[in-house]
C-alpha cells in the first residue's frame, strides 16, 4: 500500500493498528482514533518517510493515559549500529488536547504530558489546547524540551474554545525570544505591548515573515505606537503579514513630517515592500484619514486585493475602505469581524489546524 497521505478516522484503523505497517510510504498523517493504540504512534516515529502529522486527542483516547515515551534512546551495545531517531524526517507537526478536566485532571498537564514525550526537529509546531494565561510558560517549557529550537521556524498555539481568549503579560511568552530562528508567529493570546517590547520582537526575531496576537480592547494602556510599528517593519524587511494592535493617535506627527508630496516616506529603509496584509482589529484609531495615509505610504506595493485594516468602530473602517478605494491600485476587497479570535488569524473557517 503505497499512500502520500492519510486522513485517518477510527473505521480505517479500528483495534487493529498494525495496519499502519503496510504504510511505509506515507508523508502527511491526520489521526484522529479515539482507541489509537500506543502502538500506532510508534510505529509512525520510525517512518522515514513521514513529513506532516496531525493528532486529535479526543478526551476519551486511551492515549490519555498511555501515551508513549517517543524520545530516542540509547541501543544496547552489540546489537547492531544506530538507528535513526523517532521522527527523523518530520517537519510539521500539529497537536489538539480537547481533553475532558473532569476525568484526567488539568487540561493543559495532560497535553503538555503527552509533548514532553517526543523529541523531534520539526519546521512547524501547531498547538491547539485548552489553556490560560499562566500556562503559557509551562506550554513554551515544554516546546523547547522537544523540539530542535535551531530547525523550528513556525510556531502557532490556539485555544480549543475561542469564546474568550486568554491575557498575558508579554513576560509571559518572553522565553521564545530565545527561538531566534522563528518566521512565523500566532499566538491566540491577547498580548499587552509597548514599543519596547514590540522593539524586543524584532531584534530577536530578525526572520520574521508572520507575526500575529490577540486583538487588545483599544482602551488597553498598553498599545505600541507608530514607533514601534514602523520600528518592527524597518528591523524585520521580510515581514509579509502582521496582527498587532496599534495606538496610531500617538507617535504620528513625526511620522507624518517624513512623508513627501507624492504620499512617499522620505526615507526609503522605511518603507516595506514585502506586505500582503495588516491585521489592526483592536487598534485606537481616532483619525481614519491619517491611518491610511501612513499604511500608504509605508506599503507602496501592498496588493490592496488583501488589505485588511481593522478597527472598533465600523465608521472607520469604512472611511479607510473608501479613501483606499480613490487610489487605482486595484480592487479592495474587505472584510470586517469583531471575532477577534478569527481575524487574528487571517480566516474564519472551522479547520482548526489552519
Amino acid at each position: 500500500m503505497h499512500l502520500g497521505a492519510c486522513l485517518v478516522y477510527q473505521h480505517c484503523l479500528g483495534r487493529s493498528p498494525s495496519a499502519v505497517d503496510r504504510w511505509q510510504s506515507l508523508r502527511e498523517v491526520s489521526l484522529d482514533i479515539p482507541n489509537l493504540e500506543p502502538y500506532a504512534l510508534q510505529h509512525l516515529a520510525g517512518l522515514l518517510s513521514l513529513r506532516v502529522l496531525e493528532l486529535h486527542v479526543p478526551p476519551d483516547s486511551a492515549l490519555n493515559e498511555t501515551f508513549p515515551d517517543l524520545r530516542p534512546r540509547p541501543k544496547p551495545l552489540g546489537l547492531g549500529g544506530p538507528r535513526p531517531p523517532p521522527f527523523s524526517g518530520l517537519q510539521r507537526f500539529a497537536m489538539g488536547g480537547e481533553i475532558d478536566t473532569f476525568l484526567y485532571g488539568t487540561v493543559v498537564d495532560v497535553f503538555l504530558n503527552h509533548l514532553k514525550k517526543l523529541k523531534f526537529s520539526p519546521r512547524c509546531v501547531n498547538l491547539l489546547v485548552k489553556f490560560e494565561g499562566a500556562d503559557i510558560p509551562a506550554i513554551l517549557e515544554a516546546t523547547a524540551s522537544s523540539t530542535n529550537l535551531s530547525e523550528l521556524q513556525e510556531f502557532y498555539l490556539r485555544r480549543w474554545h475561542r469564546r474568550k481568549e486568554p491575557q498575558a503579560g508579554f513576560d509571559k511568552i518572553r522565553g521564545m525570544l530565545g527561538w531566534c530562528n522563528l518566521t512565523k508567529v500566532k499566538l491566540g493570546i491577547s498580548i499587552a505591548t509597548n514599543d519596547s517590547e514590540l522593539g524586543e520582537i524584532s531584534m530577536a526575531w530578525p526572520l520574521l515573515e508572520e507575526l500575529h496576537f490577540v486583538a487588545e480592547p483599544a482602551e488597553s494602556p498598553r498599545l505600541p505606537t507608530w514607533i514601534g510599528f514602523i520600528d518592527l517593519t524597518r528591523r524585520c524587511r521580510r515581514l509579509e503579514s502582521v496582527g498587532v494592535p496599534v495606538d496610531t493617535t500617538l507617535g504620528a506627527e513625526g511620522v507624518l513630517e517624513e512623508i513627501d508630496s507624492e504620499g512617499r516616506f522620505k526615507d526609503k529603509e522605511l518603507m516595506n515592500s514585502h506586505f500582503d496584509s495588516i491585521n489592526f482589529l483592536g487598534s485606537k484609531i481616532h483619525d481614519a484619514d491619517m491611518v491610511a495615509r501612513i499604511l500608504r505610504a509605508l506599503f507602496p506595493a501592498l496588493s490592496w486585493r488583501r488589505f485588511f485594516v481593522f478597527s472598533r468602530s465600523p465608521p472607520h473602517f469604512q472611511y479607510i475602505r473608501h479613501f483606499l478605494s480613490l487610489h487605482p491600485v486595484g480592487t479592495l476587497t474587505d472584510r470586517f469581524s469583531r471575532a477577534s479570535s478569527d481575524i487574528s488569524f487571517g480566516r474564519s473557517d472551522s479547520n482548526p489546524w489552519n
